[in-house]
């Protein structure tokens, strides 16, 4: 394909008007904007610790490693919710919390990391992987150590799979669209109703702190002389903040 082709076809218009929508989301939402790039911010921060801090034998299963990943799941995150992608943002933010949930349980059980890196070596490996990565298991394990940051986590992770992280009723109404004068529902690939909008980047920015707070877990003293505790209440409040607003208007 030659680049004066591009938007020639149904695929690349799509990726055009997603691109056109995060500009438009970027020019109208700004202070939540300016939130989404704090976050990315202090997420480099954690970069700097962990990848000085990781020195595991199997870097596939360092903290570090699994911090990547998340870095990657948000930043993938920011892209789709400003596109107005609001189902398929949800299936980000849930991967983003996964990631910090594995880094976190490995952490704090090393020999689970032995297990988890043998994967692919056989079926029994992977079986035993199934059995001992629970998703569910592991957010027991976390309220269990980290009772103040447990049960918050499930939640998130559970409104994840409401909002189309799974096909769930949620998430196919979100994107669902009526057009009066035809009496008839229809299906928008991109949502730009502004109030859902908002509330789609508001939860990424949700998701975003909720696994730095996983992470931040993992070292939390280094964490706390690079002044990350104190950064993160700050942008809890901007959230709140933000969140009243938007909720009074």
């Amino acid at each position: 394909m030659q680049q004066d082709d591009f938007g020639s076809d149904e695929l690349t218009k799509r990726i055009s008007d997603a691109w056109h929508n995060i500009r438009a989301t970027w020019s109208q939402h700004k202070p939540i904007v300016h939130l989404l790039i704090s976050i990315n911010d202090l997420f480099m921060k954690y970069v700097e610790v962990f990848y000085k801090l990781s020195k595991e034998t199997n870097i596939e299963s360092s903290p570090a490693a699994f911090l990547a990943r998340a870095y990657g799941c948000y930043l993938a995150a920011v892209r789709i919710s400003s596109s107005g992608q609001i189902a398929e943002a949800f299936v980000m933010f849930r991967a983003c919390i996964e990631n910090a949930l594995y880094g976190y349980y490995i952490n704090k059980r090393p020999e689970q990391g032995d297990i988890w890196v043998k994967r692919h070596q056989s079926k029994e490996a992977e079986k035993l992987v199934r059995k001992n990565f629970s998703i569910g298991a592991i957010l027991i394990f976390l309220a269990e150590q980290e009772p103040k940051v447990g049960p918050w986590i499930k939640d998130m992770y559970d409104k994840s799979i409401d909002y189309g992280a799974h096909p769930n009723v949620y998430s196919i109404g979100l994107n669902l669209r009526y057009i009066e004068n035809e009496r008839k529902d229809v299906m928008d690939i991109f949502n730009n109703d502004a109030y859902i909008l908002k509330c789609c980047l508001l939860a990424n920015v949700r998701f975003g702190l909720g696994c730095l707070s996983v992470f931040r877990l993992i070292y939390p003293e280094e964490l706390r002389t690079r002044g990350v505790p104190e950064e993160l209440k700050s942008l809890f409040n901007r959230l709140d903040e933000l969140s009243q607003k938007i909720n009074d208007e």
